[in-house]
């Protein structure tokens, strides 16, 4: 069988259900580790992962067979089901249908990644990239 070489990125972003600030930083701590773990074990390359209190966004790595809309249905489901399931009634975490994807270059990523880390900061000084942060459904 022939080696493939891809560098395949893309730059996902979802909202919570009605856009209701649903991440506070306890939940926040524990999504970001459980779409880790997921990406982890899907063989998904996690390169950057933040938000605020109603949308988070992830800057993924993934190989050709690896396709974008089955990553981002499991990380959505995966995370809403580990984080209601950990909190049990006190905090509930639900997603919007639909999510954003951009694909992007590898020399864009030092970029993207510090657009992406400095989400709280972006937002609280209104430096948002429009098309980043439009919801998706």
């Amino acid at each position: 069988m022939p080696k493939v070489y891809s560098e395949l990125y893309y730059h996902l972003t979802w909202h919570t259900k009605d856009n209701k600030p649903y991440i506070d930083a306890e939940v926040e701590r524990f999504l970001f580790s459980c779409v880790g773990q997921k990406c982890k074990q899907q063989g998904y390359r996690l390169l950057a992962i933040n938000g605020i209190e109603n949308h988070i966004h992830v800057l993924l790595l993934l190989q050709p067979a690896q396709a974008v809309w089955e990553a981002v249905n499991l990380l959505k489901g995966s995370s809403s089901h580990d984080v209601n399931k950990h909190f049990e009634g006190k905090k509930t975490l639900y997603w919007q249908n639909g999510y954003g994807v951009f694909t992007f270059r590898k020399q864009d990523l030092p970029a993207l990644t510090k657009y992406v880390n400095e989400q709280k900061q972006h937002h609280s000084n209104g430096t948002t990239e429009k098309e980043f942060e439009m919801p998706g459904g």
